[in-house]
């Protein structure tokens, strides 16, 4: 039997990217993965973003090998490492001054669906409320939390997952406008859409913990006002 299929014949049917590319994947190399049949294919994928500096880069490599033969611990929960330490100082150092001067880190699992749990968690906790504003089209993470605040439908129905206290505002997306106009105005009219639903007493949406959103998909302009809106809700 070939490896490939002897891994699908043991793993559920809770896959993905497997599906579309049913093959063994057995070496890699900076944008580029090759199959067993010798095939290669550019790896759009890059691990969700965790390989930015593509497969098997030489500097990352190296990393792994001296910290592997240093004799640091390898995995102690939240415990305090050299390791922790170094990662944590040569972050604030990239941060701009003044928001390093009043940061605090959470370690959480390396998945990116854990990250918005924690954030999810820490906003009803700050503010004692249980509302989340997120948009149309978003995805977070698969976790029950994450998949809740995904703008699509079909893996939270088929998962048994609602919307509780999740409550959804069109993206601010000018290529294809959620508003209809020719997207010079998408901006501005989803700015103030979300302020009217926050502002309107007869809006059904109770004051947010926080709003969910993917800053990598609009322009700054855009979450700097969004950032100016939720601080009227702050108290």
């Amino acid at each position: 039997m070939h490896e490939f299929e002897a891994v699908t014949q043991r793993e559920s049917n809770a896959r993905n990217y497997a599906v579309t590319f049913p093959t063994l994947f057995t070496s890699g190399e900076g944008i580029w993965l090759q199959d067993h049949t010798g095939k290669k294919y550019i790896d759009c994928l890059s691990c969700a973003g965790a390989l930015s500096l593509g497969h098997n880069h030489p500097e990352v490599k190296q990393a792994l090998l001296n910290f592997l033969a240093s004799g640091h611990v390898q995995q102690v929960l939240d415990l305090t490492t050299p390791a922790k330490h170094q990662f944590i100082n040569r972050l604030f150092n990239l941060l701009p001054p003044t928001f390093a001067q009043r940061a605090k880190i959470h370690f959480c699992s390396p998945c990116g669906a854990d990250a918005v749990e924690a954030a999810m968690k820490l906003v009803r906790f700050a503010t004692q409320r249980q509302p989340i504003v997120a948009f149309h089209g978003a995805y977070h993470g698969m976790t029950r939390g994450a998949l809740a605040a995904m703008g699509n439908l079909f893996s939270k129905v088929n998962a048994g997952v609602g919307a509780e206290h999740i409550h959804f505002a069109p993206f601010p997306y000018r290529y294809r406008c959620p508003f209809g106009t020719d997207g010079q105005e998408t901006d501005q009219l989803s700015i103030d859409y979300l302020k009217n639903l926050l502002d309107d007493p007869e809006s059904g949406v109770a004051k947010p913990a926080g709003v969910l959103v993917e800053i990598v998909q609009a322009r700054a302009a855009v979450f700097r006002r969004l950032q100016s809106g939720c601080a009227r809700y702050a108290n």
